[in-house]
């Protein structure tokens, strides 16, 4: 309760908090009547939190609230009580309706930022795929851009985590955006956290047994979504739990709570994060093998990057690389690293051997076994070569045991590169059970962008469009296009068939659309395509050979997919 006499000292103290930085004020609730010699100002949270544990071990009741919302409520409560015709009126504060406000102008905020980044992205030509990596991306800009969106897919599931208020609200702003576009089919995967980084962190905790506590990723998510970069957390202890850790807006206060928190029992240690796999790389972990242990026992730098590179771009991500430490840390002539993730509701696993060299201490990532599960519980693997760090990318390798044909560089035995379409033939497998791969090379005639032109696509604009949609559909992916019937446009999925040189048409539902149902384009005919934005409306007449139509009566699974790290234009 404040009296009159006290409001004009109390007002001005809180506009004086405000100008020279001060944002929290203390104030101790036992107080009938507060002055301002009762109330006190802090320069951060954690000065003010600080404040607030020690009285409370005094038994004081002291709550922190926000100094300019505070001000604002005792400006507005003094002129109603003015309008009202009360001349000297006392005003009582309500803390919580003060912290209420505080927790909603924070949502608002938030949520005005992510409305902004969602504004972003044109996410009729935009998909984020767990498997895709940014090495895919061709040029810094691209990966730039899958950067933020990676960023933006880790703020929304942090947030959709940190209660269930809060998940409706990121529920309503996805179905927003993401209704009726390639992302819905992620909607509930983001809401539950399993997609991007998420799964892949989670994957490490259980395998490694690493003494980070999984809450404690979680909190981590959430405090980065508020801008919490820098943790303080307990070096004398071995498992990281919930205690253990906390999360800091600046660097400065999270080295005074180290150092103010630091006894003979603890040791806090401060370290700046971006995402949450970084605590599991940056925290020690079993017997504090790490990359420090690594240059004590000489090991090759080198190599130990090089193989994490190669690790990354064959699209697993750098959520091995501790355990990659740890074995090769452990001098091990040979070991395997376990890689699970999961695209819509199936798993896709992959084992990857690692072995040391006979005359070095080189290690060497030549093969990786791929698998996944099919619907009667079936379960389809294949073992795919490294050679040099080039090979078939994870993704790649998911798209190939679905059946789907990849187009990849490959070498000959002298050497000599060249391009072809590899698909598995599951009838036929060599004596290790792998399938036998048919390759389709450019002497055996198949051109993509013909066996498309029989059709009125509209992707097919000679520009931007045209090459991300061959470029996805050579990855081995299900391709999302539009296609002009009858001055109507509809919605196809496409699917290379290289092996009867055509291609697979799918309609929204999946369902196998029979070539003589589609409607084609003439010799002759143009193509009408939708103009890009700032572009004027042209018609771009397009040129296309007749050819044969042969069916394919393969079915796969539904899978919207992008062509590079996730992004699908």
């Amino acid at each position: 309760m404040i009296p009159f006499g006290q409001s004009a000292s109390i007002i001005n103290g809180l506009q004086d908090a405000i100008q020279t930085g001060k944002p929290w004020v203390g104030i101790n609730q036992s107080i009938q009547q507060l002055s301002f010699t009762d109330l006190h100002f802090f320069q951060s949270e954690i000065q003010a939190l600080n404040f607030r544990d020690f009285n409370q071990q005094q038994q004081k009741n002291i709550v922190l609230l926000p100094v300019e919302l505070t001000h604002e409520y005792l400006v507005d409560r003094f002129r109603e009580a003015y309008a009202d015709g009360i001349q000297k009126p006392t005003i009582t504060i309500e803390p919580q309706f003060i912290l209420d406000l505080h927790d909603y102008v924070k949502t608002e905020s938030t949520m005005a930022a992510l409305i902004e980044e969602m504004d972003a992205f044109d996410w009729s030509k935009v998909f984020y795929d767990p498997l895709e990596a940014n090495t895919e991306a061709e040029s810094f800009s691209d990966k730039v851009v899958f950067n933020r969106l990676e960023s933006l897919i880790e703020t929304l599931s942090a947030y959709a985590a940190a209660d269930e208020k809060s998940k409706t609200i990121i529920a309503d702003l996805l179905h927003r955006y993401w209704d009726g576009e390639p992302m819905e089919v992620q909607i509930d995967s983001v809401l539950i956290g399993s997609l991007g980084k998420k799964i892949f962190s989670e994957s490490v905790v259980q395998e490694q047994e690493h003494p980070i506590a999984n809450e404690v990723l979680d909190l981590a998510r959430i405090a980065l979504a508020n801008h919490k970069q820098w943790v303080a957390y307990n070096n004398g202890s071995y498992l990281i739990e919930k205690g253990d850790v906390l999360f800091f807006n600046s660097k400065d206060d999270a080295h005074q709570f180290a150092q103010d928190n630091t006894s003979d029992k603890d040791s806090f240690q401060v370290i700046q994060i971006k995402t949450p796999e970084d605590l599991l790389r940056q925290i020690p972990y079993g017997n504090h093998l790490h990359i420090s242990t690594l240059k004590q026992n000489t090991m090759n730098m080198e190599n130990l990057q090089y193989l994490k590179d190669n690790i990354k771009y064959t699209g697993f991500g750098e959520a091995l690389y501790p355990e990659l430490e740890k074995n090769i840390a452990a001098k091990k002539d040979e070991f395997q690293l376990h890689f699970t993730t999961q695209i819509g509701n199936r798993p896709f696993d992959a084992v990857l051997d690692f072995r040391k060299s006979n005359t070095s201490d080189m290690y060497f990532f030549n093969r990786y076994k791929a698998s996944i599960e099919n619907s009667n519980g079936e379960k389809i693997e294949q073992s795919l070569q490294i050679n040099k760090g080039k090979g078939v990318t994870a993704k790649e390798a998911y798209n190939l045991l679905q059946g789907r044909a990849v187009k990849k560089e490959m070498t000959n035995a002298k050497g000599e590169e060249y391009q072809a379409w590899m698909q598995l033939d599951f009838d036929n497998k060599d004596e290790k059970g792998n399938s036998m791969v048919n390759k389709y090379t450019e002497n055996y005639g198949y051109e993509l962008r013909e066996s498309i032109a029989r059709f009125p696509v509209l992707e097919l604009d000679g520009g931007d469009k045209e090459k991300d949609l061959l470029r996805s559909l050579e990855k081995g992916n299900i391709q999302m296009a539009t296609m002009d019937k009858d001055g109507e446009q509809i919605k196809v999925f496409l699917e290379a068939n290289p092996k009867y040189k055509t291609i697979n048409v799918y309609d929204e539902q999946f369902k196998m659309m029979k070539h003589e149902e589609l409607p084609k384009v003439e010799k002759g005919q143009s193509v009408r395509h939708e103009p890009a934005a700032g572009e004027s409306k042209q018609e771009v007449k397009q040129e296309v050979r007749k050819g044969r139509e042969l069916k394919n009566n393969t079915m796969v699974t539904k899978k919207r997919t992008g062509q590079k790290k996730g992004m699908k234009i």
